[in-house]
């Protein structure tokens, strides 16, 4: 790897989840196929939250792509974000 490549010639979008508004439950990305990639830069946008939501996230891995083996990546997980204590900016 080239250390004078910066991030922006280097990277990809591999997959994203569109704004919404989402009630109770889970949104995922689906699984991405990551075989020809050395890293991954997981971002997380987070727009006004209403008053007791909140926000996990974290990365697994599977063997395939529907998802067979599925468990989390240790280390992986975002600390909860609350809309009360106002981390969501």
């Amino acid at each position: 790897m080239n250390p004078n490549i910066k991030f922006a010639e280097r990277t990809a979008v591999a997959a994203t989840i569109d704004p919404v508004s989402q009630g109770a439950g889970t949104v995922t990305t689906g699984w991405v196929p990551m075989g020809n990639f050395n890293s991954v830069c997981a971002l997380l946008g987070v727009g006004v939250m209403s008053a007791g939501s909140t926000v996990d996230a974290k990365l697994q891995q599977a063997t395939d792509s529907s998802g067979t083996g599925a468990k989390d990546i240790t280390g992986k997980a975002i600390t909860q974000l609350l809309a009360a204590g106002g981390n969501n900016r």
